[in-house]
């Protein structure tokens, strides 16, 4: 009787968790949008958030939990003033960087457990990494988080060495489709469509996922893709600072607030990707790479992470 009840007791609490789930993304996200300027109600919707999105991985690992995109989505949304517009003169809030720094977090516990949201969370990034890091609107004291922000950019090279193959295929897939949206200029509605397929499913409101239609959305063009996507396959170990591990097991990725010794000083940088670009230049110059700095250091950020 209790094998026979289990299917039945994991189906009612799925049915519980999808009923509640819309409404509590939407009122997360509410207090966000509408309250960032009170710390305690940020630290505590954000704290909530990462909750939320450890009770939706630990429920449902399954590539096509709509639970999981919805949430990470959101959350992505929440790091940038006006997500899916590429400028570089946008400034950031206080509530901006607490946001990143929890998707930062979600992102070095849960990283095995990210399949199609990787192309959401790179594209978030993609847009971080030209916004200058000087900004009137964070105060001095989240000074030292907007440091350790550029130096979790430069980590995360390494960081992905500690990927399963699994979780590295997915993370280059989402890469590639990209940096084939920066080569070749496609826009589509692709994450337009899958965020309204998931809004449909989950009863979301239009304001929890958001319709996005910018260039960082990139269509499935299978010819194309796999041109490019095959070149840059053959040496993502390469790209990514060695040769991924088969599991995850035993394997502790690196912390992304410990700050690289070498490129710390991020107060210096232009940009949140300054270091990171600094930091993969100088590997390309060692290996004798005639493309000049000035070129490199403007390239998308999934180029230069590939590159």
């Amino acid at each position: 009787n209790t094998c026979k009840s289990q299917p039945n007791r994991n189906h009612f609490i799925d049915a519980i968790l999808n009923g509640s789930f819309a409404p509590s993304v939407s009122v997360l996200q509410h207090y966000i949008k509408r309250m960032y300027g009170s710390h305690v109600v940020v630290s505590q919707t954000l704290e909530s958030y990462e909750e939320l999105a450890f009770a939706s991985m630990a429920m449902d690992r399954a590539p096509d939990n709509l639970r999981r995109h919805a949430i990470l989505t959101s959350l992505c949304k929440l790091c940038l003033p006006s997500w899916g517009k590429k400028r570089t003169n946008t400034q950031l809030k206080e509530s901006n960087i607490d946001a990143i720094w929890t998707l930062i977090r979600i992102i070095h516990t849960h990283y095995e457990d990210i399949f199609d949201e990787w192309h959401p969370i790179l594209s978030t990034l993609d847009q971080l990494s030209s916004i200058s890091m000087s900004s009137k609107k964070i105060p001095d004291t989240h000074a030292k988080s907007v440091n350790d922000i550029s130096c979790s950019f430069v980590r995360l090279p390494e960081f992905t060495t500690s990927f399963s193959s699994e979780a590295l295929s997915h993370f280059v897939t989402s890469l590639i489709k990209l940096s084939n949206g920066t080569l070749f200029g496609i826009q589509t509605e692709r994450s337009s469509n899958l965020s309204r397929e998931t809004s449909g499913k989950l009863s979301l409101s239009e304001n929890t996922i958001d319709k996005v239609d910018n260039s960082g959305q990139i269509s499935d063009n299978f010819s194309r893709e796999s041109s490019l996507g095959g070149k840059l396959i053959s040496f993502a170990g390469r790209a990514f600072g060695g040769v991924p591990a088969q599991g995850s097991s035993g394997n502790n990725p690196p912390n992304p607030q410990r700050p690289n010794t070498e490129f710390t000083d991020a107060r210096l940088a232009k940009s949140y990707s300054n270091n990171l670009r600094e930091a993969a230049f100088s590997k390309i110059a060692a290996m004798k790479i005639s493309t000049p700095r000035s070129v490199f250091m403007t390239i998308p950020l999934p180029l230069s992470l590939i590159t």
